[in-house]
């Protein structure tokens, strides 16, 4: 819709296939999911996919190679943000997998990084437009891989890339953006975001000056959500 083509990767090891297991076996799934290995595998999953959508003669001239952005959320956050140009020390390696034609990134529920990693010598290497949201109640409390709403903000706070936006949803819980939470203030949520992110693809990719003024103000252009906003912050 609105002239936008949305690719969907699944990632083998770290998929939807995670959540089949029952009980307390999910929790060991995820953790065995999360690994350095399959963060990795993920941005390659990423480049892959771009190579053969561009190369696809059938979607010629459906696609701009020069107008292309990458979303995830969650670990899928941590993948969009490797994608975008995040680096880390790994065994006395600088590792990064950036793929210079993402020129846009939005950033969901970004997962706490490990105490090894310094967030501001990982993040400030990105150097594209990027919106980050968030929930006031957007925690993950699983050993290990704990993220509490304060973390969800510090790829944010550690860029210097402009511009960039951050949105904190209130009550807005980890599964707001999923098809799991269906109440009603998951579903004002998830109308905010489709605006906002709207909005910042137009800003971004078109140089729209309407949708620079509703991420200037959000909160005034979209009323009927705006309630929806704890707070918003901009940097330009």
């Amino acid at each position: 819709a609105h002239g936008i083509a949305a690719l969907h990767l699944q990632h083998a090891g770290s998929d939807r296939g995670v959540w089949t297991a029952q009980g307390l076996a999910v929790i060991t799934s995820l953790i065995a999911a999360a690994t350095p290995e399959n963060a990795i595998a993920r941005v390659l999953d990423v480049s892959f996919a771009l190579d053969r959508v561009l190369a696809d003669e059938r979607l010629a001239g459906a696609i701009d190679p020069a107008r292309i952005g990458v979303a995830g959320h969650s670990f899928g956050a941590n993948t969009a943000l490797l994608a975008a140009g995040a680096r880390f020390r790994e065994n006395g390696e600088v590792l990064r997998f950036a793929d210079p034609r993402i020129r846009a990134a939005v950033i969901m529920s970004a997962p706490s990084l490990p105490a090894d990693q310094d967030p501001f010598f990982t993040y400030s290497a990105i150097a594209v437009p990027t919106l980050h949201l968030t929930g006031t109640q957007d925690v993950t409390a699983i050993p290990g891989l704990g993220t509490s709403p304060q973390e969800r903000r510090i790829p944010f706070d550690s860029m210097a890339a402009a511009p960039r936006y951050l949105g904190v949803y209130d009550g807005g819980r980890h599964s707001m953006f999923s098809d799991w939470s269906s109440d009603a203030t998951a579903l004002a949520i998830k109308a905010s975001a489709r605006a906002i992110t709207l909005a910042f693809w137009r800003e971004v990719f078109d140089g729209d000056g309407g949708a620079a003024r509703v991420l200037a103000q959000p909160g005034r252009a979209f009323p009927d959500v705006a309630g929806t906003l704890a707070s918003w912050e901009s940097a330009r």
